[in-house]
């Protein structure tokens, strides 16, 4: 469980990333804000990469945590979609940063969490079980690049709405496959 002052640091970055690429975002800044010395940053992280990688794990816990036990393919994907629309700002300073690799491995896990849970959920599981790898991968490149051509258009259409046509025809397809 993560201390009061790391949950502070990470709440400063969060609130600086709404205003500011990364790279334009500085220990110091991050430390003035919270209200802490240098030091203490560098006792919870390595460094402001490192910051990045832990805040972008728990942004996906956050998502995950929205998701029900049991969810339609269009509820799961309109979830995670939303989320990226909450928080346009934060989303396209972390994808123009050095560090989008990192950032597109945790999306892509991202996506395939909303896919899996979706399968965990229905009967498409049980009744083509020798196809599920195949309908996860689908469907979960599918939602990543989606979302990769949202933020490579400068985010210029409605990410839920597309999401909500592509999730709909997906899961008439699966259905179809039954």
């Amino acid at each position: 469980m993560p201390s009061f002052t790391q949950a502070a640091i990470k709440q400063s970055f969060l609130k600086l990333l709404e205003q500011y690429p990364i790279s334009k975002i500085t220990v110091k800044m991050i430390v003035l804000d919270c209200g802490i010395n240098r030091n203490t940053f560098y006792y919870h992280f390595e460094d402001i990469p490192m910051l990045l990688e832990e805040v972008i794990e728990d942004q996906i816990d956050v998502v995950a945590g929205r998701l029900p036990d049991e969810c339609f393919l269009e509820e799961g994907v309109i979830i995670l979609l939303s989320y990226l629309v909450e928080n346009k700002k934060k989303v396209v300073h972390i994808w123009n940063s050095s560090s989008r690799e990192f950032y597109e491995a945790h999306m892509m896990k991202a996506c395939e969490y909303v896919i899996r849970r979706y399968f965990s959920a229905t009967d498409v599981k049980r009744a083509q079980k020798d196809k599920e790898e195949l309908y996860v991968n689908f469907l979960k490149y599918e939602l990543f690049g989606l979302i990769v051509d949202w933020l490579n258009q400068g985010m210029a259409f409605d990410i839920v709405e597309r999401g909500n046509h592509i999730g709909e025809l997906l899961n008439g397809i699966l259905e179809a496959g039954r």
